[in-house]
């Protein structure tokens, strides 16, 4: 990792450390356009959990027609 991304990392730690919660100032356009339109759940959780899935294609050419 290069010295600004290890800095960036550090200063998000000491923010959860420190007890900062995760708001729209520090959320970047992508987590903002996954949870755009969002209401909070009864339990107060900020943000709908994201679940990681994977593709696999045979080819690039599989896979550009897919992101069309």
């Amino acid at each position: 990792m290069d010295h600004g991304t290890v800095a960036h990392l550090e200063a998000i730690q000491e923010r959860v450390l420190e007890g900062e919660r995760m708001n729209e100032k520090h959320s970047g356009l992508a987590i903002r356009c996954i949870h755009a339109g969002e209401i909070n759940d009864a339990n107060g959780s900020p943000h709908t959990s994201i679940y990681i899935t994977t593709f696999k294609f045979d080819s690039t050419a599989d896979l550009d027609r897919a992101l069309d």
